[in-house]
């Protein structure tokens, strides 16, 4: 959660990437600095919140890596055929949601193991 709450009220605000449908309705696709709000592209929310997801549970149990891997990678295809985000914004969300997830992953290990 604390992934997704950074992600939509600071990187989405401070990149400034607009949506599909606003680039397709002609707004350039760019950064637009410190210009974004919470309904802008630039990381996926989506990616963010099933990377860590998947991260937490790749991170402590090394056996579902690949069934957790492949769920990602339909979520991003679909998000981007669907038309609702653009390849980099999936990509940067999938980084900043896995990250987080693994790296609460291993807190809870760290944590359990005492």
């Amino acid at each position: 959660m604390c992934a997704y709450v950074v992600n939509d009220h600071v990187l989405k605000v401070f990149f400034g990437v607009p949506n599909p449908a606003d680039v397709v309705g002609g707004a350039g696709h760019s950064f637009n600095f410190w210009m974004g709000s919470e309904s802008s592209s630039f990381p996926s929310g989506h990616m963010v919140l099933a990377g860590a997801f998947a991260g937490f549970f790749m991170r402590l149990h090394k056996a579902s890596i690949w069934l957790f891997s492949a769920l990602l990678l339909i979520a991003a295809a679909l998000l981007l055929v669907g038309g609702w985000h653009f390849l980099s914004d999936i990509i940067a969300g999938a980084f900043l949601g896995t990250s987080a997830g693994i790296l609460a992953g291993e807190g809870w290990a760290a944590h359990s193991a005492r």
